[in-house]
Order: C-alpha cells, then sequence, then structure tokens
C-alpha cells in the first residue's frame, strides 16, 4: 500500500494542501484549516 501526501484535486481551499493532507490521513479537511487556522492565530 503506497500512501502519497499529495495537494487534492477536489478540495482546493488553500491550493488543496488542507484537503491533501486531510484525505493522507482519512480525516475531514474542515479539521485541518481549523488547525491550521488556529496555529496562525498563535
Amino acid at each position: 500500500m503506497d500512501k502519497k501526501l499529495t495537494r487534492s484535486r477536489n478540495n482546493r481551499a488553500l491550493q488543496g494542501v488542507c484537503g491533501g493532507i486531510a484525505e493522507y490521513f482519512g480525516i475531514s479537511s474542515f479539521g485541518i484549516r481549523l488547525i491550521f487556522l488556529f496555529y496562525q492565530l498563535t
């Protein structure tokens, strides 16, 4: 099973990076965006 971390082609917010991370870990991209937002605010 080859899993590669790539940008999402379907979930394009923030250049597809958050969507790609979410697809890789099998979680919601909304959660990744919230984590990214909180990280930027601190």
